[in-house]
C-alpha cells in the first residue's frame, strides 16, 4: 500500500513511473518537480480534479491501461466494472500547461471532452489508441484545442462486431495544423477513396500516415495524390486485391464474405514494424504489405511517379516480371518483394526500374525448387544502378545459366541457399 506523501520529500525528482503497481487512484502529495508521471496498467477508476493541480511542470503523463478495452487481448486483462471507462474530471488537466505528451490509451473512453485540451498549448503528442472513439472521430470537436499537435495515434477504436464502409473522419481534423503523423489503425472499414479522406488534405505538415490493419478491400490510391507532404502511406495487412480493370483506379476484391473481423487491441505492441530505415531514407515510401495483390496491374500505380519505396511483400504475388509491372514507378529506388512466390526467368525483369538501387527478393523459393524449370538470374544486368540485391532463403540450387553480371552492385545477400550444389551442378 502507498502511503499519503511517500514522494512527497523527493523535493528534485523529476521522472516517476508507478505503472503495474496495482494502484487504485492518483498518489497524492507528488512533489511538483516532476516532468513525467507513468501510471499505466493500474487500477485507477477515478481521476479527480485536483489530482494533477500542482504538477505545473509536468512534460509528459501515461494513464494508459486503467480500465482497460479488453475485448480479443491476447494477454490477461481485467477491466472495470460493467466494462465502463475511467473518469477523469473535466478540469482535471487545467494546470498542465508544459504537457507535451500524454498517454490516455485502452481506457475504455467513449468521449473525449475538449475541456481537457484547453489549457495545453504545448501538447505535441496525444494517444488514444484501443478506445471506442468512433463517433469521436466522427464528431472531432475536442480538435479545436490541438493546434500544436504533431502526433495522433487513434488506432483499434473499431466497434465491436461491426464491419463499416468508410472511414468517416472529423472536418475538424483540418484543425490540426501542426500535425505529422496520423495513425488509425484497427477502424475497420471496407473501402477509401478522396471523400474519406478529404478532411486531412489541408494538413500540410502531414508525413506519415498508417491505415494498417483495417481489412480495407477496396482502395483509390489516387486518393494519396491530394497529400502536398506526406511520405509514409501504410497500408498495411488489409485485404487489398489485385486492381479488377484497367477503366478503374481502384484496387478491387473479388467478392467474398463481410462478416466483421476479429482482431485484437494492439496496445502493447507499438508500430515496430515501420519501413525500414534505408527504404524511407530514399524519399517517398508506399507500404502494400500483406495484403492480396497477388498480381500486378500496371495502372493502379498510375500518378505514383514520386515513389522512391514500394514495400509489396507477403502478397502471394506469383506473377511472371516481364519489364512492364511497374512502368508508373520511373524513380523507384527501394523494392521490397520478399515473401513471395515470384517467377523472375525474364531477362526484361525490372528493366522499367533504372533507378533501383535495392532489391529484395528474398523468401521468393517457389520457383526455384520446380525441377525443370528454366532459372536465371540474367535480369541483373539490366539495373544499372542496382547496389543491394538480396536473394536469401530461396534455396537456390540450379541455375540455367550462372551469370550474376553487375557494375554497380555493392552487397549482394545470398544466405539459405544451397550454394554448394549449385557449384556442384
Amino acid at each position: 500500500m502507498l502511503e499519503d506523501g511517500a514522494f512527497s520529500v523527493l523535493t528534485s525528482l523529476t521522472v516517476l513511473s508507478l505503472s503495474y503497481n496495482n494502484l487504485t487512484w492518483v498518489p497524492p502529495k507528488l512533489p511538483v518537480s516532476l516532468q513525467e508521471l507513468y501510471l499505466s496498467h493500474n487500477k485507477i477508476k477515478n481521476v479527480g480534479r485536483d489530482d494533477f493541480k500542482k504538477l505545473v511542470h509536468l512534460k509528459v503523463l501515461d494513464l494508459s491501461g486503467n480500465c482497460p478495452k479488453c475485448f480479443n487481448t491476447p494477454f490477461p486483462c481485467e477491466p472495470c466494472t460493467g466494462n465502463s471507462s475511467i473518469q477523469i474530471h473535466p478540469l482535471a488537466f487545467q494546470n498542465l500547461k508544459k504537457l507535451k505528451t500524454l498517454v490516455l490509451s485502452s481506457m475504455s473512453l467513449t468521449s473525449v471532452p475538449a475541456l481537457w485540451f484547453q489549457n495545453m498549448p504545448e501538447l505535441e503528442v496525444l494517444h488514444l489508441a484501443s478506445n471506442f472513439l468512433q463517433k469521436e472521430i466522427a464528431t472531432g470537436e475536442f480538435f479545436q484545442n490541438l493546434s500544436s499537435l504533431e502526433e495522433l495515434d487513434l488506432s483499434f477504436n473499431y466497434q465491436k462486431q461491426t464491419y463499416t464502409r468508410y472511414l468517416t473522419l472529423s472536418p475538424n481534423f483540418s484543425l490540426l495544423v501542426s500535425l505529422k503523423r496520423l495513425y488509425i489503425k484497427g477502424y475497420i472499414f471496407k473501402e477509401l477513396d478522396t471523400l474519406h479522406l478529404k478532411p486531412l488534405f489541408a494538413l500540410r505538415q502531414l508525413t506519415v500516415l498508417d491505415l494498417g490493419l483495417n481489412f480495407i478491400k477496396r482502395v483509390d490510391l489516387s486518393v494519396f495524390q491530394n497529400f502536398c507532404n506526406l511520405t509514409e502511406i501504410y497500408l498495411k495487412e488489409n485485404k487489398i486485391f489485385p486492381q479488377a480493370t484497367e477503366k478503374s483506379g481502384f484496387l478491387k476484391p473479388f467478392e467474398k464474405e463481410d462478416n466483421p473481423p476479429i482482431i485484437y487491441s494492439d496496445n502493447i505492441k507499438q508500430s515496430s514494424y515501420f519501413l525500414k530505415q534505408l527504404c524511407t531514407s530514399y524519399g517517398k515510401a508506399l507500404d502494400l504489405s500483406l495484403n492480396n495483390i497477388f498480381f500486378i496491374n500496371p495502372n493502379q500505380f498510375k500518378g505514383f511517379g514520386d515513389i522512391a519505396c514500394l514495400n509489396l511483400s507477403s502478397n502471394g504475388l506469383g506473377q511472371a516480371f516481364n519489364g512492364t509491372e511497374l512502368i508508373y514507378l520511373p524513380n523507384l529506388k527501394y523494392l521490397d518483394l520478399s515473401f513471395n512466390k515470384l517467377d523472375l526467368t525474364s531477362y526484361s525483369a525490372f528493366k522499367e526500374l533504372p533507378n533501383l538501387e535495392v532489391l529484395d527478393l528474398s523468401y521468393n523459393k517457389h520457383y526455384f525448387l520446380v525441377t525443370g524449370f528454366a532459372h536465371q538470374l540474367l535480369f541483373i544486368e539490366n539495373l544499372p544502378n542496382l547496389k543491394i540485391l538480396n536473394l536469401s532463403w530461396n534455396d537456390i540450387s540450379a541455375l540455367t545459366k550462372f551469370e550474376l553480371r553487375s557494375d554497380s552492385l555493392q552487397k549482394l545477400d545470398f544466405k539459405g541457399n544451397r550454394l554448394g550444389l549449385l557449384w556442384k551442378n
